[in-house]
């Protein structure tokens, strides 16, 4: 499932797989940062089969929609502190659930070092043109000078 936007799972909706196969659910596939997923209940993705696989593709912001008020809230999670999907998820195998936060510009980059224990996708293409500056404001250096030997091939 494949949404520019938002993934809303509402009231007694449940995503049932009985089989082997395997469930994608994307939000913002053009990297814009808008997209979330928001949870009306505890339980509403469930897998029978032990092969079952379920890739989750999110923005760092999960919402989560009060029933008895109508109201949606924002969940905040970060880079350091990533959404916890596995509470609306009941798999077989809890190996094959994967949910990747989406990586959609150059401070998202920079701020992936909070917790490199994580998973993470590229939410679309990353002009880091910016770091230049980074690095000759801090006297650092992030492209390693490489001695050519007459192995090296030219590139064409």
């Amino acid at each position: 499932m494949l949404a520019h936007r938002h993934i809303l799972f509402e009231k007694e909706s449940l995503v049932f797989i009985d089989g082997p196969g395997n469930l994608m659910l994307r939000v913002d596939p053009m990297g814009h940062g808008i997209g979330h997923f928001s949870f009306s209940e505890r339980l509403q993705i469930k897998t029978t089969h032990k092969d079952a696989k379920i890739e989750i593709y999110y923005n760092p912001i999960v919402a989560t929609l009060n029933i008895a008020t109508g109201r949606i809230y924002f969940t905040k999670s970060n880079y350091s502190n990533p959404y916890n999907f596995s509470r609306h998820i009941d798999m077989r195998n809890k190996n094959n659930l994967n949910a990747s936060m989406l990586v959609n510009n150059i401070d998202d980059l920079n701020n992936i070092r909070t917790n490199l224990a994580r998973w993470y996708a590229q939410g679309c293409e990353i002009d880091a043109t910016v770091t230049e500056k980074w690095t000759k404001d801090n006297k650092v250096s992030i492209k390693k000078k490489r001695k050519r030997n007459s192995r090296d091939l030219p590139l064409n």
